[in-house]
């Protein structure tokens, strides 16, 4: 299959259903610590240099 770009990041800007967030400390989940159990694993990489 042919994989096409993704639209132009202005053309979001003008869409009337788009909202703009400015983000800072404070706009963020405060207090709430990120781990390994809140991301999908899609593929491994690779090995390290430790794991020969």
């Amino acid at each position: 299959g042919v994989i096409s770009a993704p639209p132009p990041s202005s053309s979001y800007i003008q869409d009337p259903m788009v909202e703009a967030i400015d983000l800072s400390c404070i706009a963020v989940n405060q207090g709430v610590k990120v781990g390994p159990k809140d991301f999908e694993l899609l593929k491994v990489l690779g090995k390290g240099g430790y794991g020969k």
